[in-house]
């Protein structure tokens, strides 16, 4: 069971993310933060490790490349990587780089959700204004 004071950051993070209209993503990690230790987050790694293909990456502990967004602009116009690539440029963004160790398995999860984070966006259609923001996250909360 969580603590009482992650479940005040939690709170204080979805607070901040309703008010904050600075686009500053600091809320949305401490807010994904708060649920790392959660009992959901817990059942939903074990769920995770009982398919093979998945319990092997949480073991390997695989990290992707930094994405290249001018590489993923040669992908054809209807792909994945291009739609992310246009979309990220569009809005002067650059790639993820995730700020947290991968020392267990729930740090290793939250770790490549920060990374895909807005490759989530695309394929969720949230926006990444702070409403669209809680959306991702409640699509993350969903799927705990």
């Amino acid at each position: 069971m969580p603590s009482i004071v992650q479940t005040l950051k939690g709170i204080k993070a979805f607070v901040m993310l309703l008010l904050d209209e600075n686009g500053n993503l600091k809320p949305v990690w401490e807010l994904s933060d708060s649920l790392l230790d959660s009992r959901a987050f817990q059942l939903a790694v074990a769920s995770m490790k009982t398919t093979p293909e998945v319990a092997d990456i949480l073991t390997e502990r695989y990290i992707a490349p930094t994405h290249d967004l001018e590489a993923l602009l040669q992908y054809p116009p209807d792909s994945l990587g291009y739609t992310y690539a246009s979309h990220m440029k569009q809005l002067s963004f650059k790639t993820l780089e995730p700020e947290i160790e991968s020392n267990s398995d729930s740090s290793y999860i939250e770790n490549r959700w920060r990374q895909t984070h807005d490759i989530w966006h695309i394929i969720t259609g949230f926006d990444t204004s702070e409403i669209g923001e809680i959306g991702l996250q409640a699509f993350y909360l969903a799927q705990l």
